[in-house]
Formats: structure tokens, C-alpha cells, sequence
């Protein structure tokens, strides 16, 4: 995909030989060994796919920054391996958290993670919001201020739409995104005001003529 500032994105469904995806069935509860960085408290425990030692994922630590004016939440497991290769940054699609990621990041022992909570979502701060585009500014700050350098995406939906948004920005620091059912329309439709009934007309009949092609695109919310 072309964006026009001489960036082409090439979306695969594929991960170097040393990432392995594992899909399990989700049963049982994860240790609460883990901890919340600033109030020393554990952080709650969520399905464990039936896995009674998880070891990795009581490494997780969840973890607060500024950006943008406000307080942005993340958790970040395998901070060892940061400087030893890849860095996987998952984002969750709209109305989810970061922690959905949970199953995934399980089979991912061995690398560094994080999975952020998208502004409004999960324990991050709440704000007005106008526009899609705030969570790629977001991410872009974090990825900034996190200094994080050899990035491969994974987004879902909305998660999605910031990861491509961040990547445009900072080609040099991705090597791969990985994008399930990501919510990008044509750009034309990209324009203020989000509320006005032309747009979200214009958006509807768009929607259908993809359809009709055999091709699903998720509205914009």
C-alpha cells in the first residue's frame, strides 16, 4: 500500500521463523503474581488458556506514560529481550483492551512484548474524541518516547488503522505489520466533520460497493 510520502506497506500474514503464533483453547485463570508498577498491587488475572505455569506471563508489567496530554497505559512482558531483537506491539480493535492479547502473547515466550491500551480503552485515560487519527498520534508518541526500534505491528480492527497510521510516520522503525480485519476506507472519505450525515453516507455506499466486490471493510466508528 502506497501512502503517497513514498512509504509502501507490504501486508503479510506471516511472521519470521523465530515468532510462532499459538492458538489454544481458553480455559483456567494465569497467575496474579503480576504486578502494577506503580501501586505494587497485582494485576488481575485473566484466562490462561489451561495453562497451569505461566511463567512468562507473570512477567508482565503494566506501565504508565504521558502522551499527547494524557496518561496512556501499557503492559509489557519479556523487557529482557528488548535489546535482543524484535519488539511485537499489538493493539486491540475498538471497545477492547490490551490485555485480549493475552492467549497470543502466551505463545510468544522469548520476546519482548507490548500490548497498549488505546486511548479511552482499558485503563487508559478517557478523553473527547474526534478523529481515528489520535491513535496513531498516540502510538507514534509512545513508540518515541519508548525509544522502540525493529517493530513488528499485529492490530486488530481499529488497532489496526493506528498501526498503519504509526508506520507511515516511522518506516525506519518497523519491520512488519500484521493487520486482522483493519478498519481503512478510501482517503477521500477521511475528512471532518465525523458526524455529518453526508459522510456517513458516503462511507455506507462505499461500504456496499466493496461488498459487492467480495471484499468486507469495516465502517468507520
Amino acid at each position: 500500500m502506497n501512502r503517497g510520502n513514498g512509504l509502501r506497506l507490504r501486508l503479510r500474514a506471516s511472521m519470521p521463523l523465530s515468532i510462532r503464533l499459538k492458538s489454544r483453547a481458553a480455559t483456567g485463570l494465569n497467575s496474579a503474581r503480576a504486578r502494577n508498577s506503580l501501586t505494587n498491587k497485582p494485576v488481575e488475572a485473566v484466562p490462561n488458556n489451561g495453562y497451569a505455569h505461566m511463567s512468562f506471563m507473570d512477567t508482565v508489567t503494566e506501565c504508565r506514560i504521558e502522551v499527547n496530554g494524557i496518561s496512556l497505559c501499557y503492559f509489557e512482558w519479556g523487557a529482557e529481550y528488548r535489546d535482543k531483537g524484535l519488539t511485537l506491539l499489538f493493539t486491540h480493535a475498538n471497545g477492547f483492551h490490551a490485555r485480549i492479547w493475552d492467549p497470543v502473547v502466551r505463545g510468544l515466550k522469548g520476546n519482548h512484548i507490548i500490548a497498549v491500551d488505546l486511548r479511552g480503552h482499558g485503563r487508559s485515560e478517557e478523553t473527547p474524541l474526534d478523529h481515528w487519527n489520535v491513535f496513531g498520534e498516540d502510538l507514534c508518541s509512545l513508540i518515541t518516547r519508548l525509544d522502540l526500534e525493529r517493530i513488528i505491528g499485529i492490530g486488530h480492527s481499529m488497532g489496526g488503522h493506528a498501526l498503519t497510521e504509526a508506520a507511515a510516520r516511522h518506516e525506519n522503525r518497523f519491520e512488519q505489520l500484521i493487520l486482522i480485519d483493519p478498519a481503512i476506507i478510501a482517503p477521500d472519505l477521511y475528512h471532518e466533520p465525523l458526524s455529518s450525515e453526508e459522510t456517513r453516507s458516503q462511507e455506507r455506499n462505499y461500504i456496499r460497493q466493496q461488498n459487492g466486490r467480495g471484499t468486507s471493510i469495516a465502517p468507520r466508528r
